[in-house]
């Protein structure tokens, strides 16, 4: 099973919301929800009407964007912020299986005795359920689903028996075109109204952000693992605004920690970044440098930032990314070797935007 579980999320009393306590709720989603641009401002805002109240939100954004950090955001600063907060990705999950994790099931033992095996319905009691789910999901889960937000109620599998719940559903989903509302996973079926809806923008239409972020990510890897304090030098900030980052603040925050293990103090140039953002060329067939170029080397970039960009598309799975290319896996494979390239680095994740 692809889970994450996260208990007692957060248990700071500064962020009980309280008659009186606004003010420090706001602080605190300051805090947490860094940047400058006007997509930030209207998020806090945003975060903080949707912790004041019990109802169902969807949060749409790519991958890497951070709909499960909005998530625990609003967890953490609501009246269940005291429960559990379980995050679960469906998409890699094959459905009867993630029908049991959600909800359970009838078992018996070896010895014949029959057991309720609890799912995470259960488990979040009191608490939230963040659920990232994708357009594949059957109708039969969907209506699953559908009854459990609007009536608090559920069914382990292979068990007619109805149970209560009493949990926050918070739902995650990829945008959905406006002519595509049919196919999506999250739409008007499952009664989800457009103003419990927030989408977050991805970063390439936020790059003011991309300063105030590195540096709160910077200032907590140096603290987390007890270096001293990195400096961004403007020839790699500038890289970084030039990049178009597909894999969002999941991605950068990577970036900025494999830059932090590779320089030294007191300062991060551009030659410390990842190559396939740190290479990046800024000519094209109108602004060819006048020193001209080394034929070679520029074919070997470009050959290495397609490959790159594949691999950040299919998130490091090496056969979706040889799909995307219309190359056989072996030749990937041959191309990865030949460049050096870590794939793992591609591994993002939702819950890389944290600037605790």
């Amino acid at each position: 099973m692809s889970f994450e579980a996260v208990r007692n999320y957060s248990t700071n009393d500064n962020v009980l919301i309280a008659p009186g306590n606004e003010f420090k709720i706001e602080q605190w989603i300051k805090s947490r929800l860094v940047g400058v641009s006007h997509w930030v401002t209207h998020a806090r805002v945003a975060v903080a009407a949707h912790a004041g109240h019990d109802a169902p939100i969807v949060l749409e954004g790519e991958m890497g964007a951070g709909k499960e950090f909005i998530a625990r955001l609003i967890h953490e600063c609501s009246l269940r912020r005291r429960g559990p907060f379980f995050s679960v990705t469906c998409w890699p999950v094959i459905e009867p299986s993630l029908e049991t994790l959600l909800f359970g099931a009838g078992s018996t033992n070896a010895s014949g005795q029959i057991y309720d095996e609890k799912g995470l319905v259960e488990m979040a009691a009191g608490g939230t359920l963040y659920l990232d789910i994708c357009a594949s999901i059957s109708d039969s889960l969907k209506i699953r689903l559908l009854h459990l937000i609007q009536h608090q109620e559920f069914r382990r599998s292979k068990s007619d028996l109805v149970e209560k719940a009493n949990l926050r559903i918070i739902l995650g989903s990829a945008p959905q075109p406006a002519t595509d509302s049919k196919r999506g996973a999250i739409n008007s079926s499952l009664f989800i109204s457009a103003s419990d809806k927030l989408a977050i923008l991805p970063l390439r239409e936020r790059k003011m952000d991309i300063e105030p972020l590195s540096l709160s990510f910077l200032n907590e890897f140096c603290r987390r693992e007890g270096k001293e304090e990195r400096e961004l030098s403007q020839e790699a900030l500038h890289a970084l605004h030039n990049y178009d980052w597909p894999g969002n603040i999941g991605e950068l925050k990577k970036c900025l920690e494999f830059a932090a293990r590779q320089a030294r103090p007191p300062g991060i140039n551009v030659g410390t970044l990842p190559a396939h953002i740190a290479n990046r060329r800024g000519f094209n067939e109108y602004s060819l440098p006048h020193s001209g170029i080394n034929w070679q080397e520029e074919v070997r970039q470009f050959e290495k930032t397609i490959v790159c960009a594949a691999l950040r598309k299919a998130g490091g799975v090496q056969r979706r990314a040889a799909k995307l290319l219309g190359l056989k896996v072996s030749t990937l494979n041959t191309m990865i070797k030949r460049y050096g390239i870590d794939v793992t680095s591609f591994q993002f994740t939702e819950q890389g935007y944290d600037n605790t």
